[in-house]
Formats: C-alpha cells, structure tokens, sequence
C-alpha cells in the first residue's frame, strides 16, 4: 500500500515512524510548528519520504503540517522530490558559480567607522 492514502508520521517521546492513514485513528492533538528549520534538514524528510513511496503532495501536506504553512511551496517540493527520484543524493545546494563574496572583519571594521564617522 505504499504510495496510497495520506501520509501520517506518528510522533511520541520514544521516536517517530511513518504509517499509513489507513492504521492510524485521527489526530485530536497538533503540536506546534518546528520553527527555522535548516533547508537541508526539510529536503532530508522530502529524501526518506520519497524513498518510502509517498507522492510529492503528501509529501508537502506533512511537511506543511510538521513545519507550517509557509516552509515549501508544493512546486518547490515537487522539484525536490523528482530531484530524488531521479538519482539525487544529497540534500544540500549545488555549488554555485560566480564571484565569491569576499567580506572580513577588517572591511566590517572599516565600514562601521565610516557610519560612525558619518554621525
């Protein structure tokens, strides 16, 4: 049955596990939000959920659920998701080409006395 149904991470103090929602009784209780999490740890759970056979939606359904409203956008999870499906391994960005940005503490330094300066 993989792949079918909605998709239901049962969460307790001894871990998690995802279930089909056909096995699970509804839910009476949310949790609040997991607040900022880091980009990668949200396309980690796109990778394992994928890799467990759940369509792209329900993907963003739980992650929106888990994460808010506003973590990733349904196209945004597609793309990751057929990302993985298509071979991808890794969750963090591509490298990206382009001059590096180059800022040191002696250029904050000298900026910061020029704002000062500037009073």
């Amino acid at each position: 049955m993989r792949g079918h149904g909605s998709l239901v991470v049962k969460v307790s103090d001894r871990g998690w596990r995802v279930m089909s929602s056909s096995r699970v009784p509804p839910k009476t209780h949310h949790a609040p939000p997991i607040e900022n999490p880091a980009d990668c740890e949200v396309r980690a759970v796109i990778r394992f959920l994928c890799a467990q056979g759940f369509k792209s939606i329900d993907i963003h359904h739980q992650i929106s659920e888990v994460y808010g409203e506003n973590i990733m956008s349904d196209g945004m999870v597609r793309k990751w998701f057929s990302a993985f499906k298509d071979g991808r391994t890794h969750i963090h960005d591509e490298e990206r080409s382009g001059k590096p940005s180059v800022i040191t503490d002696e250029l904050i330094q000298k900026v910061d006395c020029k704002v000062k300066e500037n009073r």
